[in-house]
């Protein structure tokens, strides 16, 4: 079992778990809608999941902190209950998170986002991190949505292009981690058409404008399989990144 919950250690054993050169692992997520049929609390509950997994084929052991709720969600704002974190406020909350491992004795740290507005935060985040802990943070937003489609693919789900956003693929994760919380979705319609132009446009507009469900892609055919095996194909890649970049 390599995966440990910070959250439930006494401060001996983290004490103990530094010593012993535990490796540290960081999620960043958010707090924003997920349209009509999935909870605000998607991304987080999501990056919970799936840092488990990454952990689990990780050297162990490996400390993973709560979810850094709240992330960079402007372009949700538009939704009700969506919270937007300032840049400045979000960087010292994680660094905040880093330099408790690191007081911990923890000298290599892990970080990736389940959110996919907080990918070159966490880049540059990474990159001007002045700590003693080496750092390797997951910022490839285009590789980690090219994982997450090819294997949706390789199971039955041929997402369109624009599925990055509470559409087929995510749909798919909260049934398999979930299934609860996941209301019904026959009907919904996402944004699908592509235009040029059109991930700009999110970003600078915001969602509303191009998807009044607030869906980003296609949620016909979603299912639990399909969220498993874009879990493990997730885990895999993340896995594999961390231990190269970290020399594990």
């Amino acid at each position: 079992m390599t995966y440990v919950e910070l959250q439930n250690l006494t401060w001996p054993e983290a004490e103990r778990l530094g010593a012993e050169g535990a490796v540290g692992l960081v999620t960043l997520a958010s707090l924003e809608q997920h349209g009509p049929h999935m909870p605000l609390a998607t991304d987080s509950l999501l990056g919970e999941r799936l840092a488990l997994e990454v952990a689990e084929k990780l050297p162990g052991p490996v400390v993973v902190t709560p979810v850094v709720r709240g992330g960079l969600s402007t372009h949700h704002l538009a939704f009700a209950g969506s919270v937007t974190v300032p840049p400045d406020a979000y960087r010292e909350l994680v660094v905040s998170y880093l330099e408790g491992l690191e007081r911990m004795g923890i000298r290599k740290i892990a970080l990736f986002s389940s959110h996919g507005g907080n990918f070159s935060f966490l880049g540059q985040l990474v990159a001007d991190y002045a700590g003693s802990a080496a750092l390797a943070g997951f910022a490839d937003l285009g590789r980690f949505l090219e994982v997450m489609l090819a294997a949706a693919a390789a199971h039955g789900l041929q997402a369109p292009e624009t599925d990055v956003h509470a559409g087929g693929l995510e749909t798919s994760m909260m049934l398999a981690a979930h299934p609860h919380l996941v209301r019904p979705f026959d009907g919904i319609v996402g944004y699908t058409a592509a235009e040029p132009g059109w991930l700009p446009r999110l970003f600078e507009e915001g969602i509303r404008p191009i998807s009044e469900s607030g869906v980003l892609g296609d949620v016909r055919g979603a299912s639990a399989d399909v969220g498993q095996a874009v879990f493990a194909a997730l885990a895999e890649e993340l896995a594999a990144y961390f231990t190269r970049e970290l020399s594990l």
